[in-house]
């Protein structure tokens, strides 16, 4: 017959296997010799194919062998688009500073590359809706800033003649503009400006107009070749003159400054 003390240790070890058991119960089950979980992966980045997508375009525009397959690469994109009425952001980094670059509409950006044949921005980001359609490109253009600082003109003074190497320097641009406002038709002049374009970096180098107001106060107005070079067309005056241009590393005019009488 079983005395007390040996049932009493019989009970204590049941009730200690019973609240074990419901210990162990409470805890997330986990395998034996399990590493422990890994950090979560970022999601796979979709955005990035339809960005390179994108960035193909806009370099089989500018390499297109004719105007017919630009236009079919043009299209292309304007399909992928919430609106053909689109306005990019461009960003302009030169390596220590980021600067904001005049908003632009998508189809003249796309135009401006046909024209020039160049692209040498680069997609940053891309936003889209809710039906998939692309409603914000935002694009990098980066500068190198040691050629900038190496080919950068000296200041020139407000109303002091250049030297003579910046007017051979600026002389074929200076030249370009003024045959733009007093082309005949308009159609001589879009041959001049094509010769600009040609000249510069990308379809939409930054063109900054400064002038002196009362008290000789500098202002300045921010905007791109293009447009200037429209105005020059339809006002049929050039009443500036170059007083600074910044060139990348192929050569290209980057940045123009401009003084006004």
């Amino acid at each position: 017959q079983m005395n007390k003390p040996s049932i009493g240790r019989i009970l204590s070890f049941l009730l200690f296997l019973f609240l074990l058991y419901g210990i162990q119960s409470c805890a997330p089950p986990r395998p034996m010799g399990a590493p422990p979980p890994a950090a979560p992966l970022p999601p796979p980045p979709a955005e990035i194919t339809r960005s390179a997508e994108i960035e193909n375009y806009f370099r089989g525009i500018a390499s297109a062998e004719d105007m017919v397959k630009a236009n079919e690469y043009i299209l292309k994109v304007l399909e992928m688009l919430e609106t053909p009425a689109l306005t990019l952001e461009i960003y302009i980094f030169d390596g220590s500073d980021v600067s904001k670059a005049p908003e632009i509409s998508i189809r003249e950006y796309l135009e401006m590359i046909k024209e020039t044949k160049r692209y040498t921005d680069r997609i940053d980001r891309v936003e889209y809706n809710s039906q998939g359609k692309i409603n914000n490109i935002r694009l990098i253009r980066r500068i190198e800033s040691d050629q900038r600082r190496e080919q950068r003109p000296k200041p020139v003074a407000p109303g002091a003649a250049p030297t003579s190497t910046e007017v051979s320097r600026f002389a074929p641009l200076e030249n370009e503009f003024r045959a733009i406002a007093n082309a005949p038709d308009h159609s001589v002049a879009n041959e001049h400006i094509l010769n600009v374009l040609r000249m510069c970096s990308s379809p939409d180098v930054t063109l900054i107009i400064s002038f002196y107001g009362e008290n000789s106060t500098k202002q300045t107005i921010t905007t791109f070749v293009r447009p200037y070079l429209e105005t020059l067309k339809d006002g049929k005056k050039y009443a500036e003159r170059i007083d600074g241009l910044d060139y990348d590393s192929n050569g290209k005019i980057s940045l123009v400054r401009l003084i006004r009488y």
